[in-house]
């Protein structure tokens, strides 16, 4: 919850733009979003859903940990706790 605030202070519609294509709750990128979404079994989802949006970061957050990302589990987003 901590690093979702910090991302996006809980809000799904929040936007990086124009520093950042990142968008929704977990603000993922463009080409991550294009990447994660189908992967996790959401093929098709908008980043400013809510649900989709957890959906992506917890299977990112699990595989990242997985393939020990150089920063850990959280290593993909810019808010880590």
């Amino acid at each position: 919850l901590w690093v979702m605030w910090c991302e996006s202070r809980g809000d799904p519609e929040a936007r990086a733009f124009p520093k950042s294509s990142a968008a929704g709750l977990f603000q993922f990128i463009d080409s991550t979003w294009r990447t994660v979404a189908p992967r996790a079994g959401l093929a098709g989802a908008d980043r400013t859903d809510p649900e989709a949006n957890i959906a992506a970061a917890a299977w990112l957050w699990e595989v990242s940990g997985g393939t020990r990302h150089p920063s850990g589990a959280w290593g993909p987003w810019s808010c880590r706790p």
